[in-house]
């Protein structure tokens, strides 16, 4: 399936994923792919400890300024250098 998404839209998927699912699906079988890792109630492990790209360490951050409908939002940090994620080519 993601070779299928790779070639359907011509990037790399990342895959999102529990640090529980990661444990018991994931791990040494997708190392190819960036891990977007989800845990909310521990900090985020060593960078590379689990090959993480992305960690979503809460889902419950207030940001000023922000004017959406939800009273919380995500906050994740990236494992890498500022030219890597700006490899990631976002769009909005």
């Amino acid at each position: 399936m993601l070779l299928e998404l790779e070639s359907q839209y011509g990037v790399q998927p990342i895959i999102y994923a529990t640090k529980v699912t990661y444990h018991l699906y994931i791990a040494d079988e997708f190392s190819d792919y960036p891990l977007w890792i989800r845990e909310v109630w521990f900090s985020p492990d060593e960078c590379g400890k689990y090959n993480w790209t992305f960690w979503q360490y809460t889902n419950r951050e207030k940001l000023e300024g922000y004017s959406g409908d939800e009273e919380f939002i995500d906050m994740n940090v990236f494992c890498g250098t500022r030219e890597e994620f700006y490899e990631y080519n976002w769009t909005p």
